[in-house]
């Protein structure tokens, strides 16, 4: 017995190899054309998926850029009052010995 009968023995290859491939024509068009619909169905999904998380880069990205924005205004509020302090704590004592 060859590797043929043993596969087939051992039910490795089903009944379907031992058809006609008359029978076996069909019922593989049949099989590809369930195959073909049910990928163009998952790819539709995926295409509307991709759509959505798109839309979602977009928002993120504008979120973080207005984000950014006023952390910059923050940040440079905050480097005027910090200069402002350092600028008067130098220039009181000066301005007040000239005074004297």
């Amino acid at each position: 017995m060859g590797w043929g009968g043993i596969a087939f023995s051992r039910g490795i290859i089903g009944p379907m190899a031992a058809e006609p491939t008359e029978i076996r024509m069909p019922r593989l068009e049949g099989a590809y054309e369930q195959i073909n619909e049910r990928l163009g169905v998952l790819e539709q999904r995926l295409v509307a998926e991709i759509g959505s998380v798109r839309g979602e880069v977009v928002a993120l990205r504008s979120d973080v850029h207005s984000d950014q924005a006023e952390l910059r205004r923050q940040i440079t509020n905050q480097f005027y009052w910090l200069l402002t302090l350092i600028l008067g704590s130098i220039l009181i004592p000066l301005l007040r010995d000239l005074v004297r």
